[in-house]
């Protein structure tokens, strides 16, 4: 039978969530220099959203 010495978990996100004013899907991801792009009226036709990345980890020492 194992027992554990030590066991840890870790979490961490990124970019969990944008507070602004722009009425589109991710002020970073617009590009102003592409004529597809209406800043005022919150379209991004061609622009990725920045990703959200979650990460979980477990450490265990017996």
């Amino acid at each position: 039978m194992a027992k554990f010495a030590d066991i840890r978990f870790t979490l961490s996100c990124q970019n969990l969530f944008t507070i602004t004013g722009y009425k589109g899907m991710d002020p970073v991801g617009t590009t102003f220099s592409n004529s597809n792009v209406d800043v005022d009226a919150g379209i991004d036709m061609g622009a990725y959203p920045t990703p959200r990345t979650f990460t979980f980890g477990v450490r265990m020492n017996f």
